[in-house]
């Protein structure tokens, strides 16, 4: 948004250096009057930081300036009078931006009359911008006519054009003012409120008498005392006769967030004088009002559409309450529960009155999640829920695991089924499991409480000494074999090959394979699991050992055993050395070693066959 202000601004200063001159207050002209008096078309007012005790009348067309901090503060203390405007704009094109209008007053009791573009029955006065100013509306109670606006329009007067953007308005605590009035005017061309907020005790934020007004991307909060409209759509025109009846139409009330009034949005008339007031209502957030939106006489709310894809949540006594004739189509709302509205509705949400279609509505219900209460580190786990809603663009399950987060798209499963299986890659033994599934439609991500389950650590295997002492991965000294289980607890078993379970009750060796060793054991298969009682045995785990006990025989061959060798000065000497059993460790050539009278001879070692 700040690069979009500082690109906008960079672009009025360089039309005004091209085309007109630029002036500056209090080193040009000691008022800013003076200077609007003084200036040309297209001329630049730039204020400097202070305060200014003024009622402006801009006649031609000019961008008035304050510092971007908003230090310049026109604040006038002449007392106000019917018709008789704080600022009045007569000429199109005018810019007025970065200026604070306290219309209050310097004791917070004036009755402030406002910005007005054009006035009653004048010329057009199109495409003025306001932007970027904050307005105090001023004490509304304090004189007997009507004042305390912020920014109004001039009634009948043609305003196309009118863009009212990032400004802040605020009401007076003691007496009622209202942030902008949209009278009825003669132009084809729109009226744009957008990106601004409404603060404080306010009759209303915004109110509108015409078609062609769009009110986007405010927030109106009355948070200081509750006021009574955020936005008023009405037709007072025609309650002074039944013969001239209006048909408003082309309003836009989009994306605004109301809260904290009486009235969050009100449409219509008091009485039903035949007229017509049209609007789309959509992607509004409405909480914290007595009523969300008030449909009264005159609101043509009954095509599709008029009420749609809005937040309506939290709001006292109604979401929506139809004191009109007409029906409010209020359908592809969000009310606050799964279920739907409340009062005519068949739900939890807020309530609606009758003459309100409210069916189908948005909302997810997240139901039946899985229970998971048996998880073990070495197995999945699936995850499910039951999901129900008009509206699901997509599903994900959100776990987290030892600090990492992981967010999964879900599968869909049998009927309104969801499920995500966790892999047990990703398990950690010993640790908890935090988890829940989230849903959104075309307005809010839904999710409820979150669930939890133990992750049981897989029974570890320990084996002394932890490697091979051997050649090629074989054991030649008996290990032994300690299994360590899950904090939990259970009864933990061992089989050695396919042969009988065993419990483990303490560390043990190979007294218990099939053909315990008398000189060797061969390769033996360890089978180990823990029995967790009501969430059953876990995943068998198993390694496989090479054990070879048997150490070789030697055979004399040259000379043979106890024989006598005469005469051989340099007698051949070898010996075959036998590991006896093909499947063991073999032996290893380096470790072998010759003496002869206590001295180590030089040796050949060869293999001498395939074992």
């Amino acid at each position: 948004m700040k690069r979009i202000i500082l690109l906008a601004i960079f672009f009025l200063l360089s039309v005004h250096y091209a085309f007109g001159s630029v002036i500056n207050i209090p080193a040009d002209y000691a008022s800013i009057q003076a200077a609007i008096d003084n200036a040309s078309s297209g001329d630049l007012i730039n204020i400097s930081a202070g305060v200014y005790n003024e009622r402006l009348v801009i006649g031609k067309q000019l961008t008035i300036m304050g510092p971007e901090d908003l230090s310049a503060i026109i604040q006038p203390t002449n007392a106000p009078s019917p018709g008789v405007y704080d600022v009045e704009i007569n000429a199109s094109g005018t810019v007025i931006e970065n200026i604070l209008f306290d219309f209050n007053g310097v004791g917070d009791t004036r009755c402030g009359t406002g910005i007005v573009v054009s006035d009653l029955n004048e010329p057009a006065v199109t495409n003025v911008k306001i932007i970027n100013n904050t307005i105090y509306t001023g004490d509304a109670s304090a004189e007997a006519f009507i004042c305390g606006q912020g920014v109004q329009t001039g009634k009948n007067s043609d305003v196309s054009g009118l863009l009212i953007s990032g400004n802040t308005f605020f009401g007076d605590d003691n007496g009622m003012g209202e942030g902008i009035y949209v009278n009825p005017y003669a132009g084809a061309g729109d009226v744009t409120i957008e990106n601004n907020g409404f603060y404080g005790f306010l009759f209303s934020g915004v109110s509108i008498e015409t078609s062609n007004v769009n009110v986007i991307d405010n927030i109106f909060d009355s948070n200081t005392s509750q006021g009574i409209y955020g936005v008023r759509y009405i037709d007072l025109n025609s309650t002074e006769s039944l013969d001239f009846p209006n048909n408003y139409h082309s309003v836009l009330i989009s994306e605004n967030n109301i809260q904290n009034f009486q009235y969050g949005i009100r449409v219509g008339t008091n009485s039903d004088v035949g007229s017509n007031l049209r609007a789309t209502i959509e992607l509004n957030v409405l909480t914290d009002n007595d009523v969300g939106i008030w449909a009264r006489y005159g609101a043509r709310l009954d095509i599709a559409g008029s009420v749609d894809h809005n937040i309506i949540a939290g709001n006292l006594n109604y979401g929506i309450n139809n004191s009109g004739v007409e029906i409010v189509d209020a359908r592809e709302n969000y009310w606050g529960s799964c279920d739907g509205p409340s009062g005519e509705g068949p739900g939890s949400g807020d309530s609606v009155s009758t003459n309100v279609d409210y069916d189908p509505w948005l909302g997810i219900c997240i139901g039946n999640k899985t229970n998971v209460s048996c998880a073990f580190e070495n197995d999945d786990v699936m995850l499910s829920a039951d999901l129900t809603g008009e509206e699901i663009h997509s599903v994900w399950f959100s776990y987290t695991i030892n600090g990492v987060n992981y967010n999964k798209t879900a599968s869909i499963g049998a009927g309104n089924s969801y499920t995500y299986t966790i892999p047990s890659s990703e398990l950690v033994g010993g640790a908890n499991v935090v988890w829940n599934v989230y849903a959104n439609d075309s307005l809010n991500v839904f999710n409820n409480l979150w669930k939890t389950f133990y992750v049981r650590s897989s029974t570890a295997l320990d084996v002394d000494p932890a490697s091979p002492d051997g050649l090629n991965g074989w054991y030649i000294t008996e290990p032994e074999f300690s299994l360590i289980k899950d904090v939990i607890g259970g009864d933990v078993y061992y089989r050695w090959d396919s042969a009988f379970d065993i419990l483990y009750t303490a560390p043990f060796g190979l007294e218990d394979i099939p053909n315990p060793p008398v000189e060797s054991a061969g390769v033996l298969d360890l089978n180990w699991w823990t029995d967790f009682g009501g969430c059953g045995n876990e995943s068998e785990l198993n390694k496989t050992f090479h054990i070879d006990l048997k150490n070789p025989i030697f055979e004399d061959l040259e000379p043979a055993n106890n024989s006598v060798v005469y005469n051989n000065h340099r007698p051949h000497i070898s010996a075959y050395l036998d590991e006896v059993y093909q499947s063991n460790s073999g032996i290893n050539k380096s470790t072998v070693w010759l003496e002869v009278d206590g001295s180590v001879c030089n040796i050949s070692v060869k293999t001498a066959d395939t074992i």
